[in-house]
């Protein structure tokens, strides 16, 4: 993964963390929350297999679903 794409993936990661601080309404907190799980597996992509990266992300959508 060229480093771009990571510093890209990190500011993403540093709004939806702004977000989440800033957000009133629970909707915005679980989209927040989504976006973010999907720059962590981006991340974890560069580092993990593709299957221990998916499961981060299904379990961190899972658990935005039980929130909602």
């Amino acid at each position: 993964m060229p480093p771009f794409l990571s510093w890209v993936v990190i500011v993403l990661i540093a709004v939806t963390s702004m977000g989440i601080l800033l957000a009133r309404d629970w909707r915005w907190l679980i989209i927040f929350l989504s976006a973010q799980y999907i720059g962590v597996f981006i991340l974890t992509l560069e580092h993990w297999p593709l299957g221990m990266s998916t499961v981060k992300v299904i379990a961190g959508w899972m658990s935005a679903a039980i929130l909602a």
